[in-house]
């Protein structure tokens, strides 16, 4: 995938940095303090869900629209700077209207029944979290739009990996009481945002100017209707993957939600080298489908998404053998137990999103964006209503039953439409292959008898889990993207050992 595969394979790097930080973390540092975690994870969940209606959505047209402002010469006619300007004055009027009707806010939440003491008790610290995370949204954007992904990726993943663990232990210390504890949270998302700014800086792409006479009627016009698509987009995708710690916060509890987003952040390993893809692939596809290229885009999808569903499922089947063994290393295995089988529905719900390829980037990024809010709709709908189904009755574990549900529906029904409007299909017959050969594989490390030791068995049973799996698919050369990158490591590690 050239470019994609490059720049993609050293953000999966960087990711699966943060993953093992995240992984200490997870395993001996938010278990101690559960309740401050999901504190945290509500907050920040809060401010994902605000930041596009609050900012009109124009993060969505930072990659969307700027193969149209494009010119090196002119600092690309000041579009960041014009998106930044509108973003701000959107959120500060839109905060003056929010805490004027705030009571009927607040009447709203109490229709639903959800706890309105949540929300009330962290308005102001929410506000600020949204500015900060819209602006980084841009930022990070922005740079990827001249092919850099991996110093934002830094930024935005372990900066909050490294500082987060920080403020949940000095809580547990006793060294900062709860709204330190918030304030913290906000200095990072700031320092997140000031790194991202400087980095822009150092490419020589921080143009703050914007270019009023370029940007004509038409070009606002559909600029304003893009974005319009970006709030229904963005908000559809936090009620996909956050909506299930909001409400099991109002409807359970901070602890609840603790252990929920404990089992969140392990099957968030799994979908590390998606989210790598799609970050990268995004500018591609959008001046693909601005130059008329669908025969490029069609290679991009077919790769990707047999790419991801190895990288997918081969991580779920690892990580869910090591569970109990990663559990019994922790001195909170009980909490911890809790969220096994969340991790199985998270992780099948993440497997799946990513088999299904950059179907988004090409509803989102092609002229047929406003299908996207249609199908976006539905998985809002979907998902709030399987919560309120399935979370008083199961607790956290019906609210990821939830994701699983919405998220299968929402990517089949996306599957069918570029299949219908486009022609574009990309599952083969190795795809089935990879399912049958994960199977193989997790069978082969669910048969290693149990040593007592959970080192141990953490090295054999996920050692030959991934070792089954991953010959095999090198073997049979499933993924061409893949094997070259193997092989690219193997001969830079012979070559670091002097080895010919």
């Amino acid at each position: 995938m050239g470019i994609i595969g490059r720049q993609g394979f050293k953000k999966t790097v960087i990711s699966y940095i943060g993953v093992l930080i995240g992984l200490i973390a997870t395993l001996y540092v938010y278990p101690l303090e559960e309740a401050m975690y999901g504190l945290a994870r509500f907050l920040m969940s809060i401010a994902t869900l605000l930041s596009p209606i609050m900012t009109l959505g124009v993060h969505s047209l930072v990659v969307r629209f700027f193969p149209y402002f494009r010119d090196n010469e002119t600092g690309h006619h000041g579009f960041l700077g014009f998106l930044l300007m509108v973003s701000s004055i959107s959120y500060f009027v839109f905060g003056v209207l929010l805490l004027i009707w705030r009571d009927e806010f607040y009447d709203l939440l109490r229709a639903i029944d959800m706890n309105v003491e949540v929300f009330s008790e962290n308005l102001l610290e929410t506000g600020i979290l949204v500015f900060f995370l819209s602006l980084s949204m841009i930022f990070t954007g922005y740079i990827s739009n001249f092919k850099r992904i991996v110093i934002p990726g830094i930024f935005n993943s372990l900066i909050l990996k490294i500082g987060l663990p920080v403020l949940i232990l000095w809580v547990y210390f006793q060294l900062f009481q709860e709204p330190h504890f918030k304030w913290g949270l906000i200095l990072i998302h700031a320092v997140i945002l000031i790194s991202l700014v400087l980095y822009t800086y150092h490419l020589g792409e921080l143009h703050l100017k914007p270019d009023f006479t370029f940007i004509t009627r038409k070009l606002a016009s559909r600029m304003g209707g893009y974005s319009l698509h970006g709030i229904i987009a963005s908000l559809g995708a936090t009620i996909a993957f956050k909506i299930d710690a909001i409400m099991t916060a109002s409807m359970l509890g901070f602890a609840s939600t603790g252990i929920y987003s404990i089992a969140d952040n392990i099957a968030g390993v799994i979908a590390s080298p998606y989210q790598s893809i799609k970050e990268i692939s995004a500018p591609i596809i959008a001046q693909n489908l601005h130059d008329g290229d669908l025969e490029n885009v069609e290679k991009i999808y077919k790769s990707s998404s047999i790419a991801m569903l190895i990288a997918g499922v081969g991580m779920l089947i690892t990580v869910y053998i090591c569970l109990d063994a990663l559990f019994f290393m922790s001195s909170e295995t009980q909490i911890l137990a809790q969220g096994k089988s969340i991790v199985l529905l998270l992780g099948t719900a993440k497997v799946i999103d990513m088999a299904a390829g950059i179907n988004n980037h090409i509803i989102s990024f092609s002229s047929l964006y406003r299908w996207n809010i249609i199908l976006i709709l539905i998985l809002g709908i979907l998902n709030i209503g399987f919560n309120y189904i399935l979370i008083p009755r199961l607790g956290i574990n019906g609210a990821a039953l939830a994701t699983l549900l919405s998220m299968t529906i929402y990517n089949v029904a996306k599957l069918i439409f570029v299949w219908v409007r486009f022609k574009l299909l990309p599952f083969t017959f190795r795809h089935i292959w990879v399912l049958v050969i994960a199977l193989i594989s997790y069978l082969a490390g669910f048969i290693i008898p149990d040593s007592g030791l959970g080192f141990l068995n953490l090295v054999l049973k996920g050692g030959v889990t991934a070792g089954v799996f991953g010959s095999i698919v090198l073997y049979f050369n499933f993924s061409p993207e893949i094997t070259e990158m193997v092989q690219k490591l193997k001969g830079q590690f012979f070559r670091f050992l002097n080895v010919k």
